[in-house]
């Protein structure tokens, strides 16, 4: 005798309508066991005699133009879907499918549709508590999301690799935020080229190398430049960064030992201000600050924590200070 599947209220419920030509004339009836994995993905058919023999089985009834699937995981129904065929010629299918707790209640309904050649277009997944999240698709490929709650709507586009070209925020049918993305080549290997987001108005740009590391960033508001601040390597190296804001010309000049950074010298137009040596053995860092072109303090540090400093006068240590709570 062939069981009758009676699912629990907290199981995924799927409806599906699809297309099928005139010329298939319905769906014949009958009742069939398949083993199947936890995907619902139909393998070999089966006696319901050898249900004990698999994990995950399903179940297929079909009637007229419906056809009903029920998957079973160790002989109890988890999810049901119902596909109904209709005679539409070119028209697009669509399927929906509604998230249930365990208590019952509707949490979110899901609407995927499809192009008349059977590829996805989109999946549209609606929550009770008022986010929607939309993916569109063409030719196979995601071209479009669109995220939406009470305050705000985004949408990001893609391109034919699915790599962001852009985004968007609006709020209130406002743009609050505009992204778009440049890339170095048309392959999936080719890196992002330069990266622009404009926010109330300010616009900041990065721009990266072909291997991924960040060369500047700049910010302008209404076409005037506020920032500007490059970045200069020597191979795998940072040795330079070069930045112009505020009226005054700021360099940061690294050195290397042996692959690690020993001497960083920080000049404000082209006077140096603060020298940091890493390459002390007693400290994790010692800073030297610049008055004039002279040293005028110089503060030794352990991890994070400061534990001493000296005031510098003519090239004079002139007082010391040690701190209590150092280690």
């Amino acid at each position: 005798m062939t069981r009758s599947p009676v699912l629990p209220r907290e199981i995924l419920v799927l409806v599906l309508v699809v297309t099928m030509t005139a010329a298939t004339g319905g769906v014949a009836g009958a009742s069939e066991w398949y083993a199947s994995d936890r995907f619902g993905v139909v393998r070999d058919q089966i006696a319901e005699e050898e249900l004990d023999d698999y994990e995950y089985a399903m179940f297929i009834e079909r009637s007229g133009t419906t056809e009903t699937q029920t998957l079973y995981s160790e002989g109890e129904p988890i999810r049901r879907s119902v596909l109904e065929y209709a005679a539409w010629g070119e028209v697009e299918s669509r399927l929906v499918r509604r998230v249930v707790s365990e208590d019952g209640e509707l949490v979110a309904t899901e609407h995927f549709r499809y192009w008349a050649d059977g590829s996805l277009r989109s999946v549209k997944t609606v929550a009770v508590r008022g986010t929607t999240v939309e993916y569109r698709y063409l030719q196979g490929r995601l071209h479009e999301e669109w995220v939406q709650t009470a305050e705000t709507t985004e949408r990001t586009t893609y391109d034919r690799l699915g790599r962001i070209l852009g985004r968007t925020q609006w709020e209130a049918e406002e743009i609050v935020e505009r992204e778009t993305r440049t890339y170095w080549g048309e392959s999936a290997e080719d890196t992002v080229k330069e990266i622009s987001v404009v926010v109330d108005g300010v616009e900041t740009v990065r721009r990266y190398d072909e291997a991924g590391r960040l060369l500047g960033t700049s910010t302008a508001r209404a076409g005037e430049v506020e920032r500007d601040r490059i970045r200069v390597f020597d191979g795998n190296r940072l040795v330079e960064e070069r930045e112009q804001s505020g009226g005054i010309a700021r360099v940061w000049r690294y050195e290397y030992e042996d692959g690690m950074l020993v001497v960083e010298r920080y000049f404000e137009d082209e006077e140096l201000v603060k020298v940091t040596d890493y390459s002390h053995d007693d400290y994790t860092r010692v800073e030297t600050l610049y008055r004039g072109g002279e040293p005028a303090l110089r503060a030794y540090y352990r991890e994070r924590t400061r534990v001493s400093e000296e005031v510098i006068r003519d090239g004079e240590v002139v007082r010391t200070r040690e701190f209590e709570d150092s280690p």
